[in-house]
């Protein structure tokens, strides 16, 4: 037997030594721990049948894990993501130069698209804070006030005709401090717009004050703050017993407000001709949202007051605004609600009021009426002086008390000697009669 297996064909051995070779090899592959991972996960997988494969049991809600607490949740910091030479240099992906454009606020913009190929995925940079990232850099000049002749003649010629001590103003004034605060408050402003991305204040509004100085007249010690700016339009304010009927266009606008800052103690009975509109604005609030919000409040203030108290009438009264936080500044000898003014526009004089708070960031309003005076064709959407060559004096610290309704011979009067104490008009200037 063992004869007969030894005088085999050569054949026979070369299938023996092959099956030899491939048990020792299929043993030795068979140890790794690799091998045996994968045929552990293989035995544990579902088995064919004959009709199919076999259905996996759908997970249950408790099956999944639980959240982990705050304090056990490990985050994995953000990595710098690689960038790798730009394999795809072509359109779009080149550096993208925007030219300098001039924006319709006046502001210069110069925009630049840098696109690099980074080594993770998109769901991987969605969440990295740098991967879609701009940096905003808006330079900004900010104006010195001054009180130069010059300069002053170039933005109105009649200015150094019209008062008798002119020189001597200029001699002793000085930049008031106000300037600096109203143009800190547009810088402000500025920055609130840039951080949000919205539309920036336009150039023009900007540089809005030419500037603002204080003067005291060295003989009578009369104080009066010189302001050179624009000339906004304002058309605020109602008063039932001087006007019991407004315009439609005003009953309508949800703009207009029929407050001003400088109001009075009604003395007719007439209502306020926009009381009915506020108190259905109130009534719809406390139906909505109840009556303790922050709106319901100040609704009902406000109806108190159009009920109580009688305001200045853009249309007919001539008055200025100044910026809110002029009004409240605790530095001496600063402007207050009902001090006289005198508005100045080429070679005429206008007798005035201090008669409303404006926005912090923005100076040059006027009442319709002082406005349309200046310009027919001002209104609230077109300003009545484009320039800065409207010159507002405001004299502090005299606001009366209790304050009343406008009595124009009265405030005419009044300016006319607050401007006597300045040293007075020359000759054949005289101050506008209302």
């Amino acid at each position: 037997m063992i004869k007969k297996y030894l005088i085999s064909p050569i054949w026979f051995w070369m299938f023996l030594g092959w099956l030899i070779l491939t048990t020792i090899g299929l043993s030795l592959l068979l140890k790794e721990p690799s091998i045996q991972k994968v045929l552990k996960n293989r035995l544990q997988e579902p088995s064919m049948s004959k009709q199919g494969i076999e259905s996996v049991p759908a997970k249950k809600l408790s099956d999944l894990p639980v959240s982990l607490p705050k304090s056990e949740v490990k985050h994995k910091p953000h990595k710098e993501p690689t960038v790798t030479q730009n394999v795809w240099d072509t359109e779009p992906f080149k550096s993208v130069q925007g030219e300098l454009k001039r924006l319709t606020n006046g502001v210069n913009w110069d925009s630049k698209i840098v696109p690099k190929v980074a080594t993770q995925y998109a769901g991987q940079l969605v969440s990295y804070p740098k991967s879609f990232h701009s940096q905003y850099q808006l330079n900004i000049l900010t104006p010195q006030p001054h009180a130069n002749a010059e300069r002053f003649d170039k933005l109105n010629p009649y200015l150094s005709l019209l008062f008798k001590d002119w020189d001597e103003w200029l001699e002793v004034a000085k930049p008031s401090s106000l300037y600096r605060k109203l143009y800190a408050q547009k810088i402000l402003r500025v920055r609130k717009q840039a951080e949000s991305l919205s539309e920036i204040m336009h150039q023009r509004n900007f540089y809005d004050c030419e500037t603002a100085l204080k003067i005291q007249h060295p003989q009578t010690g009369r104080h009066m703050l010189w302001v050179q700016s624009d000339m906004d339009v304002v058309s605020d304010g109602s008063d039932g017993d001087r006007m019991p009927v407004m315009p439609s266009a005003i009953m309508n606008s949800d703009n207009y407000q029929p407050f001003t800052s400088y109001g009075w103690k009604k003395k007719g009975k007439t209502r306020n001709p926009l009381l009915s509109k506020w108190e259905s604005k109130l009534r719809q609030e406390k139906q909505k949202n109840g009556s303790n919000t922050s709106r319901a409040k100040y609704l009902e203030a406000a109806v108190k007051d159009l009920k109580n108290r009688s305001f200045l009438i853009a249309e007919i009264d001539p008055f200025v605004v100044l910026p809110t936080n002029w009004l409240n500044d605790s530095s001496e000898h600063a402007p207050r609600v009902g001090d006289y003014a005198v508005v100045i526009y080429k070679e005429k004089l206008y007798p005035a009021i201090v008669g409303d708070a404006g926005p912090y960031h923005k100076i040059g309003e006027a009442s319709l009426k002082l406005a349309t005076t200046i310009n027919p064709n001002a209104n609230p959407y077109r300003r009545a002086c484009e320039g800065l060559e409207v010159s507002y004096l405001i004299f502090p610290g005299t606001a009366e008390s209790p304050k009343r309704a406008p009595n124009y011979k009265y405030w005419r009067d009044r300016c006319l000697e607050l401007l006597q104490e300045m040293g007075g008009l020359n000759e054949d200037v005289e101050l506008h009669t209302w």
